[in-house]
């Protein structure tokens, strides 16, 4: 009976045992409640739009500074790379046709230079005024049709009325006489000698002896057959009649030699070396007695230092004539006459321009007014380069010649006379297509009037009957143009070369003029893109806005000075006659600035509606808002409009910002903003023009978030619970078992009563 208060009092521990506090599962479940609870109602109070505010903001980043003014620099500069830059106007480029021929002249000399393979004439220098023109005669050659006047050290004294052949033992030109040009002279005659060989012209009077006596218009021809040259009559110091010599000479080892001999022909005919017979022949001529009144028809013959006149022989004879051309010519079988002088009736000169051929002592008529016009007192030699005999020059007495003649060009005899060197000339040797050219033939002679034909023009061109023509190609190309002129029965052809560009043309103003233009004060780059024509190219900008300079380039950078809409005129050429014209506009808008800014209200309360108006004006192209203090629960938007809801109290400084497309931005401009705390607690508040509703979509997130926070709880209560009870049996367990073992045995009755030990 004495141990069960200890058991009751055991017992009673176990029930209450103070080391286990009771469970504080009363503040916990409040935490839990509020999650679940308060959760959804903060997601009711954020703005119904702003996913929306999110968006706009992302867009705003997205389109970033303008720096249209950068790009417009850029963009002129590399315009200016590509090659359009400065340049100069040059006048569109002559055409550099073949060198001119020799000016007319009847004082020409000339001789077929055979160690050369060209011909060689020697001219009057007309550089000064007459009788005394130049100080040196002018050297020309011709070859393959064309003139050339060489640019030489030394040329012989200037003069008029030498006497020139080759001499084919010494290999060079001879010259001997004529008549003095040369300023601060007088008209006297010199009887110097000269020789040209390997383009040099060489004084050779100091070694010659026993010169001829001062004499012009001298006959002289190489002698083939006796290995000289031979020289006969000309003009002496006495002038007509009196003056008129019929003496020869020959020339041979810097030795002139007078030929002795009782008969001799007229002088003023012709001379040449007959290479069909083997001898010199000798044509026409008048005497001293009867000078000009009468014309001789004999035909002399010249051989081993003997005159013999063969008139008495000779078959076909010519009419008399004085100074008529003569020349050996193998395509003819002998030697080539043509023209000369025959006297006057009344008031008219008579000339003639028939040609014949002589051999085997007899004249054979080949043309009686084909080729060169009438003329006497040209020069004419064989050409032994083009195989043909040419002609230059010679007179009618009433003007002179400065045509070139070809008879039998290439070797064909029968083809007859046809002009060896007229002149085709162009305006221009390089044009653009659209620019006029005019194609001029020159230098074409003959007898009666001349049938021109052109060939190869450009497309635009037609040929005409003229000795001009002028036309506008339109097609780029390179063009060989040929001119044909039928004269008296003798042709002329010439060429010349024209190179046609494409039309030159301003494709734009580039991407450097901007359509929406620029603001006040920025700098407008107005650049330039060209196609065809060829450079260098000139710039001009004639009409620009107040504060702009024209430039000489292809691209102009320049800041205007007033706002407006204002014409470009925009001009570029080349040096061949190409232009072209482009007009634009260019904008220039004031600066961008802020009329006004303001909102709805100047103290709100959290969760109220909130308006900000701007108004604007000026700027290029469109225009970029930034708003910056704005209060939570407000974002920025690119919009002259903005709307929110403020989500916290204070008082903000809102400031808006103005940039337009093209970098210009306006002064800033703020508001002062007072957002009130709620003095009550209401519906959440909705942005006006919504539908206020619990299940938004912030609401089911956040009550979906307290159900989870409210799992995770009971999880943790029902833990706890089990760990406490797990205590409490645990602790009643050691409880029990400490009873137990301060309590004295009981005694062991065994069912009969006795006790242990003791039976």
């Amino acid at each position: 009976m004495m141990d069960r208060p200890a058991r009751l009092d055991v017992s009673r521990r176990r029930t209450r045992n103070p080391a286990l506090p009771p469970p504080r599962t009363t503040p916990l479940w409040t935490a839990v409640l509020l999650v679940v609870l308060v959760l959804p109602a903060v997601s009711l109070g954020l703005p119904a739009n702003a996913g929306h505010v999110a968006a706009a903001a992302s867009a705003r980043t997205a389109l970033g500074p303008v720096g249209a003014g950068a790009d417009l620099m850029n963009s002129a500069r590399a315009s200016l790379a590509t090659g359009h830059g400065r340049a100069s106007l040059v006048g569109p480029a002559p055409f550099h046709a073949r060198p001119s021929a020799p000016a007319p002249t009847p004082v020409m000399s000339m001789a077929y230079d055979a160690a050369d393979g060209y011909i060689l004439a020697l001219t009057p220098n007309n550089s000064a005024a007459a009788p005394y023109w130049g100080n040196h005669s002018d050297s020309w050659t011709y070859t393959g049709g064309t003139w050339t006047k060489l640019s030489l050290p030394v040329n012989p004294p200037n003069r008029g009325g030498t006497a020139m052949a080759y001499d084919a033992k010494d290999r060079c030109v001879l010259l001997f006489g004529g008549y003095n040009l040369s300023p601060g002279g007088s008209y006297g005659l010199p009887n110097d000698t000269w020789s040209f060989a390997n383009g040099t012209w060489t004084n050779l009077t100091p070694n010659v002896t026993h010169a001829p006596s001062p004499r012009e218009f001298a006959e002289m021809v190489w002698d083939a057959s006796d290995q000289y040259v031979l020289l006969l009559g000309g003009f002496g110091t006495g002038g007509n009649n009196s003056g008129n010599l019929s003496d020869s000479w020959t020339f041979a080892g810097n030795v002139w030699t007078q030929v002795n001999t009782s008969a001799h022909p007229p002088f003023e005919g012709a001379l040449a070396y007959d290479s069909h017979d083997g001898y010199v022949v000798h044509f026409g001529g008048t005497t001293v007695a009867n000078y000009r009144t009468s014309y001789s028809n004999d035909t002399w013959k010249f051989h081993a230092g003997t005159w013999q006149n063969l008139s008495s022989v000779v078959q076909g004879v010519p009419s008399g004539r004085a100074g008529p051309m003569l020349s050996d010519d193998p395509n003819v079988g002998g030697v080539l006459l043509f023209g000369g002088f025959a006297g006057s009736t009344g008031s008219s000169w008579l000339f003639t321009n028939d040609s014949w051929s002589y051999a085997n002592q007899t004249w054979t008529l080949l043309s009686r007014a084909a080729g060169p016009s009438p003329r006497y007192m040209a020069q004419m030699v064989f050409d032994a380069e083009q195989n043909a005999t040419i002609l230059f020059g010679g007179t009618n007495l009433s003007s002179s010649y400065g045509d070139t003649w070809a008879f039998g060009a290439g070797g064909n005899a029968s083809s007859g006379w046809s002009q060896a060197a007229p002149v085709l000339r162009s305006s221009h040797q390089v044009i653009d297509a659209g620019v006029s050219v005019t194609f001029a033939a020159g230098s074409v002679f003959g007898s009666g009037a001349a049938q021109f034909n052109y060939t190869g023009l450009p497309p635009g061109c037609v040929s005409a009957d003229a000795t001009s023509l002028t036309c506008v190609p339109t097609a780029a190309g390179t063009f060989t143009v040929g001119m044909t002129a039928i004269v008296g029965g003798g042709t002329s052809v010439a060429h010349t070369t024209l190179r046609v560009n494409p039309a030159l043309q301003i494709l734009s103003l580039g991407s450097a003029f901007p359509t929406a233009g620029i603001d006040l004060t920025q700098a407008a780059a107005i650049s330039l893109a060209l196609a065809g024509g060829a450079g260098p190219y000139a710039y001009s900008y004639p009409t620009l806005p107040p504060g702009c300079a024209t430039s000489n380039s292809s691209v102009l950078v320049c800041t205007p000075s007033a706002a407006g809409n204002f014409a470009v005129v925009a001009s570029a050429a080349d040096g061949f006659g190409g232009s072209a014209t482009v007009t634009g506009t260019l904008p220039v808008n004031p600066w961008p600035a802020i009329a006004s800014f303001g909102s709805s209200a100047a103290n709100v309360t959290i969760g109220s509606a909130l308006t900000f108006r701007a108004t604007a004006e000026g700027g290029t192209g469109y225009l970029i808002f930034t708003y910056t203090g704005l209060p939570s629960g407000c974002d920025g938007a690119n919009s002259s409009v903005l709307t929110c809801a403020p989500t916290a109290s204070g008082t903000y400084g809102v400031t808006l910002a103005i940039r337009d497309a093209v970098g210009g931005h306006a002064t800033s401009a703020s508001v002062t903003l007072r957002v009130n705390s709620a003095a009550r607690v209401g519906p959440p508040h909705t942005v006006p023009g919504s539908t206020p509703t619990l299940f938004t979509t912030s609401f089911v997130l956040g009550l979906l978030l307290g159900l989870v926070v409210l799992a995770a709880v009971v999880g943790m209560v029902l833990r706890a619970a089990r760990e406490n009870a797990e205590g409490r049996r645990i602790v009643e367990e050691l409880a029990r078992r400490g009873a137990r073992s301060a309590a004295p045995d009981p005694p062991d009755v065994s069912p009969s009563g006795d006790r242990p030990g003791l039976r």
